[in-house]
């Protein structure tokens, strides 16, 4: 009788373990959210401020992959920070750094409610304290199901914005193979469109954060694809169109000193730049890298770096300027990325 039980218990522990896998491995994450300022905001225009914004996007890395920190998946041994003193430590240089940020518009990629990743901790209110007077649009792109809270994993993009969006839309897009025991991240782009003071036509944001692991980037180009047709439509519908986020694709020639092995620079691949329609424009930065590799925590000189975070511009937006923000990797395995535009 004892064996029998212990039998029945095994199994419907493995045929849970089972069902587990599969949600996981085939459901989508869940809905776009959006939340209203915290504080109020000063009386004024609900519209962005005239034909000039300033943006910014960053990959914040769920605050568990500052300096001190390497990847399982990049070839190092962590699947999270050694501690949550860690995780505070690079929040609070997150969220300084964002509550200092004068951007009509910002780009958050990796933003965690409380995750195995995050020890608990919950990234993405902290960062909507630190910009009380932001409308915030929150799209997950990794949200498990079943698994106890201490294990469980609920990424997102975050987008910013001193307006309330009139709308936002999702575009789906290819997903990666499925690889044994890993979660299957949701690909979307996350539309946002805002009214701008001076201009008829909206400005259509697209939040974007690409795979990394795909073979060959196949499936990024697959996704670069769908995106770049849906942008194209909704330039052709009239409006303008800014896309940013983390493209996962070498952008820029530039080099910065390292002596990373090459065994572990398999994902990088450079942007197909003949997939940008006639008239597009990119405002990626050269000044500083955007992104090190993740096989060892950082030592500068000893990492690989280059510029996987930027944006993809329709015709009728101009760039005045682009840049890197150099932060030396301090609180995420990224660097912020700002751009100057001006809407024709």
């Amino acid at each position: 009788m004892i064996l029998k039980s212990i039998l029945l218990l095994v199994s419907l522990a493995a045929l849970w373990i089972l069902i587990v896998l599969l949600v996981n491995r085939w459901s989508s994450a869940g809905s776009p959210a959006l939340f209203a300022p915290r504080s109020p905001r000063p009386p004024g225009s609900t519209e962005l401020p005239g034909v000039e914004l300033t943006l910014l996007t960053w990959n914040i890395g769920y605050a568990g992959m500052g300096r001190e920190s390497d990847f399982l998946a990049d070839g190092g041994s962590q699947t999270r920070p050694l501690s949550t003193d860690l995780v505070q430590k690079n929040l609070a240089g997150i969220t300084e750094r964002l509550a200092g940020c004068r951007a009509d518009l910002i780009l958050l990629q990796e933003v965690s409610l409380p995750s195995y990743t995050t020890w608990s901790i919950n990234v993405r209110d902290a960062v909507l304290s630190a910009r009380p007077q932001d409308w915030a649009l929150f799209s997950p792109d990794l949200d498990t199901w079943g698994l106890p809270s201490r294990f469980a994993v609920h990424n997102g993009l975050l987008t910013l914005s001193r307006d309330e969006p009139s709308s936002f839309e999702l575009t789906e897009l290819p997903r990666e193979p499925y690889r044994a025991l890993a979660f299957r991240k949701s690909y979307r782009v996350t539309w946002s469109s805002h009214r701008i003071e001076g201009v008829s036509n909206e400005l259509w944001l697209g939040h974007v954060h690409l795979a990394a692991f795909d073979d060959d980037a196949l499936v990024r180009r697959a996704q670069l694809k769908v995106l770049i047709e849906d942008a194209r439509q909704r330039f052709e519908d009239g409006h303008h169109v800014l896309i940013g986020g983390d493209w996962n694709l070498r952008a820029t020639e530039q080099t910065w000193p390292h002596t990373t092995d090459q065994t572990h620079l398999f994902w990088v691949h450079d942007f197909p730049r003949e997939l940008v329609p006639d008239g597009w424009s990119l405002a990626f930065p050269d000044n500083h890298p955007t992104v090190r590799t993740a096989q060892a925590p950082f030592e500068n000189g000893s990492n690989y770096r280059t510029v996987i975070d930027g944006f993809l511009c329709s015709p009728n937006v101009d760039v005045r300027s682009v840049e890197a923000i150099d932060l030396a990797f301090e609180f995420s395995d990224h660097n912020p990325v700002r751009v100057h535009a001006i809407l024709r």
